[in-house]
């Protein structure tokens, strides 16, 4: 196997394991954590793919700009996560639906 065809096999694990933990769970630590997981299957094909075809400029670019996106959907996530917390005492997202802003 080459490195490229192992690049991909571990990014659609990090991929099937993202969207498993993000269908799968209640607890929004364990819903960021799995979009944590998510971004970074996303982010190992792009640098793989990048690699492959020797482009790597817009490749590095791109990889940023996710970086960047995924840094803000963290703060905003953890952001709802702590409001939730101080009003509803729980970190389950079935519960946050009940509370009254």
């Amino acid at each position: 196997m080459t490195l490229d065809v192992l690049d991909v096999i571990v990014s659609l694990i990090l991929l099937f394991l993202g969207i498993y933990c993000f269908l799968t769970r209640s607890n929004i630590i364990k819903l960021i954590i799995g979009i944590q997981i998510l971004t970074n299957a996303v982010n190992l094909s792009f640098i793989s793919t990048g690699w492959t075809f020797q482009n790597e400029n817009t490749v590095q670019t791109l990889v940023i700009i996710i970086l960047l996106i995924d840094v803000i959907i963290t703060a905003v996530a953890m952001a709802i996560m702590a409001v939730g917390y101080k009003h509803g005492a729980t970190l389950d997202i079935r519960e946050f639906s009940k509370l009254k802003w």
